[in-house]
Order: structure tokens, then sequence, then C-alpha cells
């Protein structure tokens, strides 16, 4: 997304080649960020994702913070929101 790729395009276009997601969030300066204040969109990622029914397995990627506990369980709540609105739109 830093580099100026159309996400869910991408993830249209490549379809049932995907085989593995890494989920992460950047920045304009190309930095991970906590997921969710980056540049990335997620609500029209796992719309995309949904569309493809893309059923593999997700990969984190992402900062720690400064209680990683508390970050992974944020993070995990973050991507259950998203994935579960995108199926519920169907």
């Amino acid at each position: 997304v830093a580099f100026g790729h159309d996400l869910p395009e991408d993830i249209r276009l490549l379809g049932d080649k995907i085989a593995h997601v890494h989920i992460k969030d950047k920045d304009k300066d190309n930095h991970n960020v906590l997921l969710g204040t980056g540049l990335v969109n997620f609500s029209e990622v796992f719309f995309a994702i949904n569309d493809i029914r893309y059923d593999g397995p997700f990969t984190f990627e992402t900062t720690r913070g400064s209680d990683p506990l508390r970050t992974a369980e944020y993070n995990m709540k973050l991507v259950e929101f998203f994935k579960r609105n995108a199926e519920d739109d169907v």
C-alpha cells in the first residue's frame, strides 16, 4: 500500500492464486504501524478477500506495541471485525 498498490484490486486480480495472507499496516513512509492507523483500508481488503472466497491462513506482521499481548488481542479483534463485516454483507 505504501507503494501505491490498490490492495482490493490486486486481491481480486490474483484470486485463487493467493495461498497465504500477511496482515500489516504501513504509514506513508513505509513503516509498520498499529493496525488501523496506517494506509490500509481493512474494510475494502476484507471485502476483496471475501469476494475471492479465500479460506487460507493469515499471518500478522505487526508492531508489538508496549504490551505485545494486548496488541495481539487488539489485532485479532480488529481483523475478526472486518472479516465478519465482509461476510455479513454478502
